[in-house]
């Protein structure tokens, strides 16, 4: 069996090997390929690229503006050719709709309206004409400087991060190349002491300290032991007090006691209630209390402790009315027993609740703090 164990261990430390070994030549290659980036040019290549991105879209605009004058000027010539031909028909005073003769008068001025329709038309079609030019002018020019800046990274800021991302590879690289085998020891053990002789002596000591152990535990743990029923009556009371105290304060309007064989008894107006009967807010204001409650229990057994962590414990379930309750208790907390209070939370709004906020950003699989503490 021995000898199992130790072959089992040298096929672990084989395949610990191969991992970090592929984990090495994985960075190195990922590092290489890195420096061989020019970072400056890649820079500079992305401030070329925003302009080259806004003349793209000027060049769109422009096309569109291009194909709409073009079928401006084509539909305005038509009118003219339009108009020629009316006046053409026009040189014998004659009605162009019904074909009946008309006076003088009326002849006259519809040829002048004529003419003046086509001169209308043809000073549009000269405007048409010069913004079409112009048009065609800038998308010339576009053109001479529309050549795509060739970049490696996706956008700006990857590049901004690339020698930051360098170094944190290259300390991540020398890290893996020291990691020190963890199986070299247990295997270089069990082949030196893995057999040894049996102290029979020594195993009926510890047997005989394993069942004294056991009996305290049972002690400890069963729910019929009178030493256990002992300890949590000296520490009800206070519990119970603490649990309610904390309820109230939490806005919570049910009663809840802890029974000596540490059962629970909810109640509202009369009412016997589960856990799975109250609300979600309901649970999470309890919940709340009971993580209050418990610590006050631990340090009036033990020792006071200077340092609460509360990890997003107010982020979920509760109201407005709840997490206003929740930061009043921990700033009474704070000021009263003189803790350090660390609010870990995703509320924007409780930022101005607090006395010091530390932004953490996690990004691309790393995890990096603000350089600034923002005092409120």
């Amino acid at each position: 069996k021995i000898q199992e164990t130790i072959d089992s261990t040298k096929r672990r430390q084989k395949l610990w090997k191969e991992q970090r070994d592929n984990e090495v030549i994985e960075l190195d290659t990922k590092i290489s390929g890195m420096k061989e980036i020019d970072i400056d040019t890649e820079i500079a290549n992305h401030k070329l690229l925003e302009t080259w991105l806004k003349n793209h879209e000027t060049m769109r605009t422009l096309e569109s503006t291009k194909s709409k004058n073009e079928m401006s000027i084509t539909q305005a010539k038509k009118q003219v050719e339009k108009i020629v031909d009316s006046l053409k028909t026009m040189e014998q005073p004659i009605c162009p709709t019904c074909e009946q003769p008309i006076t003088d008068e009326k002849h006259q001025h519809l040829l002048e309206d004529s003419k003046t329709q086509r001169t209308e038309i043809q000073t549009h079609i000269n405007t048409l004409t010069e913004e079409l030019n112009e048009s065609i002018k800038n998308i010339q020019d576009i053109d001479d400087i529309n050549i795509k800046p060739k970049t490696h990274y996706d956008d700006a800021e990857e590049a901004y991060n690339h020698k930051s991302h360098l170094k944190r590879l290259q300390k991540e690289l020398g890290k893996k190349a020291k990691d020190k085998d963890p199986y070299a020891e247990q295997i270089e053990e069990l082949e030196k002491t893995g057999l040894q002789d049996i102290n029979y002596t020594a195993i009926n000591r510890l047997g005989k300290l394993q069942e004294h152990q056991d009996f305290l535990y049972k002690l400890l743990t069963s729910k019929d032991s009178f030493v256990r029923k002992r300890i949590i009556d000296q520490n009800l009371q206070f519990l119970n007090q603490r649990l309610q105290a904390y309820l109230a304060s939490l806005g919570l309007p049910h009663t809840v006691i802890f029974q000596n064989d540490l059962s629970v008894e909810i109640t509202e107006l009369g009412r016997d209630l589960d856990f799975d009967n109250l609300s979600r807010g309901e649970r999470n204001r309890l919940i709340l209390g009971l993580s209050f409650t418990f610590r006050d229990v631990w340090e009036n057994l033990y020792n006071q402790v200077n340092l609460l962590f509360i990890d997003e414990l107010i982020d979920n379930g509760l109201d407005t009315s709840g997490v206003e309750s929740a930061i009043a208790i921990l700033k009474v907390i704070a000021r009263e027993r003189n803790k350090n209070i660390f609010l870990i939370s995703h509320k924007d709004e409780l930022q101005s609740r607090v006395n010091n906020v530390l932004n953490v950003v996690k990004e691309n699989g790393y995890t990096s703090y603000a350089n600034d503490v923002v005092i409120v």
